[in-house]
């Protein structure tokens, strides 16, 4: 067999070896966000049916501070060092393998690899996961589990348009517990979301995000 025949072969069979590999990831990002949703559960059975809380939704300046870009499962600023938010899941064994909280296909600044070797000794580290966190609904108020079925809890990370882990669509972790895909084939969310974790309109860009999420849970 030539060599010309050989680099066709190749690449031909490359794009659908491309797509394989992302609905393999596809599915791991998927049993991960069920996963969260099992640690959620239990977390709110013990907590009255509360949520996971974090220092990010405290109200500053008359602003949400980075209350719609939790991805930050503990934390270190002079207010409060620890676990935070998802990170109570861990902390509190509901979840105990790190790898839950990161999707295979993410190709941002924060992959598991990144994070690996500080979640057993966090001490005063900053550790991200890939998957965003929604504790605050669009009132500012804290959700409840199952209070509003229809609302997206946990999906791709949305905390810049580079974290936006699958860019055609995301799994989405509901709040009745349910997952499921969320196609957007045209990648308006991924391109939607700030270009830059410090933009000024950052968190009412992913507020939007989440909204958008939200007006088609129909479509799940």
């Amino acid at each position: 067999m030539s060599l010309g025949v050989i680099t066709l072969l190749i690449a031909l069979l490359l794009p659908s070896l491309t797509m394989v590999r992302e609905t393999t990831r596809r599915v791991v990002c998927s049993s991960n966000i069920r996963q969260i949703g099992l640690g959620l559960a239990m977390y709110a059975d013990e907590h009255g049916g509360a949520l996971p809380t974090s220092i990010h939704t405290q109200i500053t300046g008359g602003n949400e501070a980075p209350v719609q870009l939790m991805m930050a499962v503990h934390v270190s600023n002079p207010e409060y060092t620890g676990w935070d938010a998802l990170g109570w899941l861990f902390i509190n064994e509901y979840l105990e393998t790190p790898g839950v909280f990161y999707c295979p296909s993410h190709r941002g600044l924060h992959p598991q690899s990144a994070y690996a070797s500080l979640w057993k000794s966090p001490e005063s580290n900053l550790i991200f996961c890939n998957y965003q966190y929604r504790y605050l609904d669009s009132n500012g108020a804290p959700i409840r589990l199952f209070e509003v079925p229809s609302m997206a809890v946990v999906t791709d990370g949305m905390l810049t348009s580079a974290d936006f882990n699958h860019r055609v669509g995301s799994n989405v972790l509901w709040n009745d517990l349910s997952a499921s895909w969320f196609s957007d084939a045209a990648g308006s969310i991924a391109a939607s979301l700030p270009s830059t974790a410090t933009q000024d309109d950052a968190p009412d860009l992913v507020t939007d995000a989440w909204r958008t999420l939200d007006l088609n849970v129909n479509d799940r």
